[in-house]
């Protein structure tokens, strides 16, 4: 199974929003319909990023490496 993740500007959102694993936004507020291939795994930082998104997947960076190795 591939993963989905990524940032893609939506036609009804002035921002882009990050997707992972699941066809909703990290924020909550939209879902994305489109393939795999509109997703970009780069540019975390650009200000035309959803906030709330940016923050949850900083979070989940986060928590990944603070999780000990088993």
């Amino acid at each position: 199974m591939l993963d989905y993740e990524g940032w893609t500007w939506l036609s009804n959102s002035s921002k882009w929003h990050y997707f992972k694993g699941v066809r909703r936004s990290l924020c909550g507020k939209f879902l994305h319909m489109g393939s795999m291939n509109d997703l970009q795994l780069f540019n975390d930082e650009s200000p035309d990023n959803c906030a709330a998104c940016r923050r949850k997947l900083e979070q989940i960076r986060r928590g990944r490496q603070e999780a000990p190795d088993a």
